[in-house]
């Protein structure tokens, strides 16, 4: 699968994890078309607002061509939108690739507009303050220290080579 998630998890609201659908060759030219199907990636998730009527959409950051569309869709319905802010968006995006053009356009609109912002990290967290005044949630990574001291301390050779790995976010409804 290009999306796994913990299966021990289990969230306290039901939870309707989007994945996109199997495209094939276009998975190898993803960054070059992407920018060009924002339309149909919001048709995509309006047919799960649809289906699932959602009482939030969550995007989560870095996989910013379903986290603006989701952002646009919620504001659509008038579904509350949260900023899973994985990473710093325009500080990572490199320069002159749609993820950029992206940041460059929307990153203070999505994060002043978001019913909440999530952040990694305390330091992201005050980024974020600073930058936009913003009142910021923290949302720490589920890494314990324990599991991070004895994880490898080298690089660990990909066992998907050659293939895309895709997260969308999700939507959650409350229960």
């Amino acid at each position: 699968h290009y999306l796994r998630q913990e299966e021990a998890f289990s969230p306290p609201c039901k939870t309707i994890y989007l994945r996109p659908p199997r495209i094939g060759l276009l998975e190898r030219s993803y960054d070059r078309v992407i920018g060009h199907m924002a339309g149909l990636v919001r048709a995509f998730i309006r047919h799960h607002v649809n289906r699932w009527k959602p009482d939030v959409i969550m995007g989560a950051l870095p996989i910013v061509d379903f986290f603006v569309p989701g952002f646009q869709v919620a504001q659509e319905f008038d579904i509350p939108f949260y900023a899973h802010m994985h990473d710093l968006w325009r500080e990572n995006s490199g320069e002159n690739k749609h993820r950029r053009v992206l940041a460059d356009r929307w990153e203070e609109i999505v994060l002043r507009q978001a019913r909440r912002v999530l952040c990694m990290t305390e330091g992201q967290k005050e980024h974020y303050r600073k930058r936009y005044d913003l009142s910021c949630d923290l949302m720490p990574h589920t890494i314990t220290p324990e599991t991070l001291q004895a994880a490898p301390n080298r690089m660990v050779k990909p066992t998907l080579p050659g293939r895309t790995v895709l997260f969308v976010g999700n939507f959650s409804q409350a229960m």
